[in-house]
């Protein structure tokens, strides 16, 4: 008893992450890379959402509480950092303890070079790892595809 399932939800804007529960625990470790396009959101107003859940198998899952950052200071604090979860008191009445997590931010521009033939990807914001290489990956798969994409498109254009 007193062990918890939980489960993040993560959203910018209409986006949303959702990454799998913790079994039985109170000191989860999701070491996990999240990657947002930062397109169309206003860093200096919009707000990164993480919100924390018990996972049921039965009954509703249960909110625990969120941490909301803005994205300026997401892209302004990329150092490896603890975030208070705030407890919604409104269900828990300040029974339930809330805790902290460890976050680490990465934010990269990049553009297509005058040079380069590669696509334009638009700003990503990376969280919860350490693991710069993998960012990097995930944004060069981008780049591809949207190079595909384009050819793609234009061999449907210049056929019709």
């Amino acid at each position: 008893f007193g062990l918890s399932d939980p489960y993040l939800k993560l959203k910018i804007k209409n986006q949303e992450v959702v990454l799998e529960h913790k079994k039985v625990t109170l000191d989860p470790d999701f070491n996990t890379d999240v990657t947002f396009s930062l397109q169309g959101v206003d860093k200096s107003k919009d707000e990164l959402k993480i919100l924390c859940y018990d996972w049921n198998q039965i009954y509703k899952h249960e909110f625990m509480g969120c941490i909301y950052l803005p994205i300026s200071k997401c892209i302004a604090e990329p150092q490896l950092k603890w975030y208070h979860v705030d407890p919604d008191d409104s269900i828990h009445q300040g029974l339930v303890p809330t805790g902290d997590f460890e976050l680490r931010f990465t934010h990269e521009e990049v553009k297509q070079s005058a040079s380069s033939n590669r696509a334009y990807a638009e700003d990503f914001i990376g969280i919860f790892s350490s693991h710069q290489n993998e960012l990097m990956q995930f944004l060069e798969f981008i780049d591809k595809s949207k190079v595909e994409r384009k050819k793609n498109e234009n061999n449907t254009h210049s056929t019709a």
